[in-house]
């Protein structure tokens, strides 16, 4: 169980996701390797176009460059 809160302010928890398929990332602006996961994640987010759900979880306490960085890279999710 878990609740959490959105970049665009909106909670979330478990039951949001509940009997939808899921694909969850955990990333982070300060590693390096964080590209190459989300930018698979991206595409088969795009491909599944309403049969996937996907939830990012960054693990960055500076919130402006976990935006800055979803912007740049066009993350999805």
């Amino acid at each position: 169980m878990f609740k959490a809160t959105t970049l665009d302010k909106e909670n979330i928890s478990d039951t949001t996701f509940q009997s939808k398929l899921t694909l969850i990332s955990f990333w982070a602006t300060w590693s390096r390797d964080y590209v190459r996961p989300l930018a698979i994640a991206s595409k088969v987010i795009r491909a599944n176009k309403g049969k996937i759900e996907a939830l990012n979880i960054s693990l960055d306490t500076d919130t402006a460059g976990c935006i800055s960085t979803i912007q740049r890279d066009s993350i999805e999710g």
